[in-house]
């Protein structure tokens, strides 16, 4: 992943604030839909359902609340210049000193002021909390993998098929596995809903299977397009190498902008 991952990043962030807003412009109306658990398959009704109402997760779904502030990952390319030849990946650590230095150190908030008001750290991640000096509203969450937990060295989030990590969180189970694996997609999918979440087992790996919904904006006088995907993450018993694919379900039209 060249040195573009910084800016997908940058505008990451952003999502977490604008993302919600945007699609809860005008969609409170429909009511919303009731999933099972392991559910494949989505009428043309419940998809209108999904898109159009305050629904965001499954009811077990491991969803994390930011209340509409920035949350940023910090990435190689955040605490340094990186040439368009390097590859650039998430930070991991398991000190706590480390992670709050590559937080002050990030380039995404280096032009402005920040004071760090506190530090949470948690078995997935440390996250540091930023002020700006200028603005007590403007805060910014940066957070940092713990390495005991999650790797994420030398894969490519540009693609949607591809080794997305390495899970250290041991010993394995079908419950670990989730926590994961819904952990993941909501750092890649903050402008998406999910429809369903569910995990099954081989003799080598786990596999977890998230059915998602992509809303498509439209401009006046045209339809949304709303997208169903299906994203399947593997995850090997043993080295806990996480491979991620994708594949489109289907897509129908929302309704007239």
């Amino acid at each position: 992943m060249k040195s573009t991952h910084f800016i997908f990043s940058l505008f990451f962030a952003l999502l977490f604030v604008a993302c919600s807003k945007e699609l809860e412009l005008d969609n409170s109306f429909l009511l919303e839909p009731v999933f099972t658990e392991n559910q494949s398959d989505f009428t043309d009704s419940e998809i209108m359902e999904a898109a159009y109402s305050l629904y965001r997760f499954p009811y077990s779904f491991e969803a994390q609340e930011v209340n509409g502030t920035a949350l940023f990952y910090e990435n190689s390319a955040s605490i340094k210049q990186v040439s368009s030849s390097e590859s650039s990946y998430e930070l991991c650590t398991d000190n706590q000193q480390q992670a709050m230095l590559w937080a002050k150190e990030s380039i995404y908030t280096s032009a402005i002021e920040f004071t760090v008001v506190s530090v949470v750290e948690t078995e997935k991640y440390f996250e540091v909390k930023k002020v700006n000096n200028a603005s007590n509203s403007d805060i910014i969450l940066s957070r940092i993998h713990k390495c005991s937990y999650l790797q994420r060295y030398s894969f490519n989030n540009e693609s949607l098929n591809v080794k997305i990590g390495v899970f250290n969180f041991k010993p394995f189970s079908v419950e670990r596995i989730k926590s994961l694996i819904e952990y993941l997609w909501f750092i890649d999918n903050a402008n998406k809903k999910a429809l369903s979440s569910f995990t099954t087992e081989t003799s080598e790996n786990y596999i977890h299977t998230i059915y998602q919904l992509e809303i498509e904006i439209a401009t006046e006088g045209n339809f949304d397009k709303l997208h169903v995907s299906k994203m399947v993450y593997t995850v090997h018993k043993t080295s806990g190498e996480i491979n991620r694919t994708f594949a489109a379900v289907k897509s129908i039209n929302g309704k007239q902008r």
